[in-house]
């Protein structure tokens, strides 16, 4: 709703016009012919004031970055079809479509179902368990998508949604789980200052979460690699964290692989990064043997994210050292 009003007050009225008059007059032929491959391309090839949605092609989700002319008017055409769909259902049916989308992977799909859901305006919607599925949403999106801007805008856009759940439900677990990690994430964009800075906020939402949940594979992980992140702190940025606080935090790698088995016992194979973690730890801690079973677990590892990416890079990376 804020961006529609935004888009409202900062497009051409030209446009707006134009938008208006074929939304008033066929609004479903209107939407066809901006969903055309000829119209994609020619918004695409706009430069200025690109926004990241997602777009459907076939079966295949992609994030697109979209000139605010056509977000505006399938903003606009979205709210009115969505009033027939998701506008009907109920808070339950909802959640329980978009948990059974993201068990199946069909991450796009229960993101977009979010989305049209918070941008009806209803208040049913206006809640700690849609907010924190949608930070879930935006993290995943932001985890498919290679275009570094993209990843970021996203990002960011998770880390609002986290905040609102928390704001609306101070006690939810969940909300305290993404909280977190998007707290992390978002550190990681603007630089080791930031995340030294955030490194207590994002062990204490993460303890609350695994207080409320102690078998959720994702927080063990998490906690499991703010331990080893601490426990690897090279001096100078001991030295920093010691500006910002009375008692730096501290940890161990010992206390890193107590939290990072347990996440694979409690979920095997569940994430290339725990293995990555587990691998580091064991690496740091001289013990090769299991360093190299599980950075080789980790170069093995099936999945094409970012994160997947990432871990079967720096996991060969070290096999080549041990």
């Amino acid at each position: 709703m804020a961006l529609r009003s935004f888009l409202l007050k900062n497009l051409s009225l030209n446009y707006i016009s134009f938008i208006a008059n074929g939304l008033r007059q066929n609004p479903t032929k209107f939407m066809n012919i901006l969903r055309t491959k000829t119209q994609y391309e020619a918004l695409f090839r706009l430069k200025r004031g690109k926004i990241p949605i997602l777009s459907k092609s076939g079966h295949k989700w992609q994030i697109l970055f979209c000139n605010p002319v056509y977000l505006l008017a399938f903003s606009l055409f979205q709210s009115k079809e969505n009033q027939h769909t998701t506008g009907s259902a109920s808070l339950e049916q909802l959640l329980a479509n978009v948990d059974k989308l993201h068990t199946s992977g069909s991450e796009a799909e229960a993101y977009s179902q979010l989305c049209n859901a918070l941008a009806t305006g209803s208040a049913v919607y206006q809640c700690a368990e849609v907010f924190w599925r949608a930070a879930r949403g935006a993290r995943a999106m932001a985890n498919a998508t290679h275009d570094e801007s993209a990843r970021k805008a996203l990002t960011y856009e998770a880390f609002e949604f986290a905040k609102q759940g928390l704001a609306l439900e101070p006690q939810n677990s969940a909300c305290h789980k993404w909280m977190g990690i998007l707290l992390e994430l978002t550190g990681r964009f603007e630089g080791t200052k930031k995340r030294i800075e955030n490194s207590y906020l994002v062990r204490d939402h993460f303890q609350r979460a695994v207080e409320a949940k102690p078998d959720d594979a994702v927080v063990l992980h998490c906690l499991g690699a703010w331990c080893f992140e601490v426990a690897d702190l090279p001096w100078y940025q001991r030295k920093l964290a010691a500006a910002f606080f009375a008692t730096p935090p501290s940890s161990s790698y010992d206390e890193a692989l107590k939290y990072l088995l347990r996440a694979e016992e409690v979920d095997p194979n569940f994430y290339s990064s725990n293995l990555l973690y587990i691998g580091k730890a064991y690496l740091r801690k001289g013990d090769r043997t299991n360093a190299r079973t599980y950075l080789q677990r980790t170069v093995n590892y099936k999945g094409d994210t970012v994160d997947d990416k990432q871990s079967r890079d720096e996991a060969a990376q070290l096999l080549k050292s041990i």
